[in-house]
């Protein structure tokens, strides 16, 4: 909500009267905001997500998949406003003949948003079932980071198929005992690569339905999150490291920075050493729910629970990722430092959209 073309451009769109008048920019961030809602989350350390191209789509409509489309709009708050946009959506979607029956739609004027499941028939007219216009992106005067719509996009995950980040499912198992399912889920939880996630699948059916299941879940830097951790965040760290080098009043101020950040506890198999002991912080640290999961997991042998914490990026990143991994850092107890730029820009010394995050041991 920092960035400029948030701050600046989706203010101005309640006075858009069409899709036109929508910048290119926005457009980008657009489809770059559903599409990672959409697909697994699954970066790298210094990971930098392929943006595609900012062409405006001839007939308004943006293919993010074979089965979900977008398009954007302005105030879907108002009814008839909605249906005019769902109405245009369903021919556009009839012509392009998707591979699947089932196409789910997004309409986005980036304060609500609008999901719609249309189901072609080659008998008849396609049935079409919409959510009303729910919120997207936050009020600049939220006290909570979470929106109806946002949770909206992440239950649409949880439904769609990701079998194109796995290989083929195995018509002849590998493996010719044959184990059930819960068995494949406990041995995918124990590794925390995505590759290693991904080799799992190819053992037999069970394996790759454990494997497919795994990696729903985000996974930062072959780190997996488990849940967010009512601890909060350092604001010290919150501030971007190469503003503070200057000087110290970039540091947040204004009480919020709870809102664009959030510390998880996650689980890593391979990168850091195992938790061999377990010290419990004082209770004004750490609430006691966290605590329990850390002595929960800490007792396995050669695996170990960690602190994830992420914040928005700090640019620029691209021309300084070396230096900014080992130099500057605002916060020395991390194991692992790293930043994903989800909206690569050009300009070494412009911000796209990037989220920093520093890994430190549970306990």
């Amino acid at each position: 909500m920092r960035s400029w073309t948030i701050a600046h451009d989706v203010p101005l769109l309640g006075r858009a009267s069409s899709v036109a008048d929508i910048s290119d920019e926005l457009i980008q961030l657009g489809k770059v905001m559903v599409r990672t809602a959409l697909e697994p989350m699954l970066f790298k350390q210094f990971d930098s997500c392929q943006a595609g191209t900012a062409n405006r789509s001839q007939d308004g409509l943006y293919w993010l998949r074979s089965d979900v489309c977008l398009q954007f709009a302005t105030h879907l708050d108002v009814k008839d406003m909605l249906k005019s946009c769902i109405a245009s959506i369903v021919p556009k979607v009839q012509s392009a003949v998707p591979p699947h029956p089932t196409v789910y739609a997004v309409a986005l004027s980036f304060s609500h948003i609008v999901i719609a499941t249309i189901t072609l028939s080659s008998t008849g007219s396609p049935r079409v079932y919409h959510t009303p216009a729910l919120q997207f992106l936050p009020l600049f005067f939220a006290t909570e980071p979470s929106t109806p719509g946002i949770s909206a996009l992440v239950a649409l995950s949880m439904v769609l198929d990701n079998s194109h980040i796995l290989p083929p499912s195995p018509t002849t198992p590998i493996l010719k005992q044959r184990l059930p399912v819960e068995v494949w889920h406990q041995v995918a939880s124990n590794l925390s690569s995505p590759p290693d996630i991904q080799a799992l699948a190819v053992l037999s059916a069970e394996a790759y339905h454990a494997a497919s299941d795994m990696l729903r879940y985000p996974h930062i830097a072959s780190n997996r999150i488990l849940k967010p951790t009512t601890d909060p965040v350092d604001p010290l760290w919150v501030s971007p490291r190469w503003c503070r080098i200057i000087q110290d009043d970039y540091m947040p101020q204004d009480g919020l920075h709870t809102l664009y950040s959030q510390k998880f506890l996650a689980f890593s198999a391979e990168e850091y050493p195992p938790i061999t002991e377990t010290k419990t912080p004082p209770t004004n640290e750490r609430s006691a729910t966290d605590v329990e999961d850390c002595i929960g997991v800490s007792n396995r042998s050669g695996y170990g629970n960690i602190f994830l914490q992420v914040a928005p990026g700090d640019p620029p990143i691209r021309p300084l990722t070396r230096r900014w991994s080992e130099k500057n850092s605002n916060a020395a107890r991390f194991v692992s430092e790293g930043q994903v730029d989800l909206l690569p820009v050009k300009d070494p010394h412009k911000t796209g959209w990037a989220m920093k995050y520093g890994i430190s041991h549970a306990c």
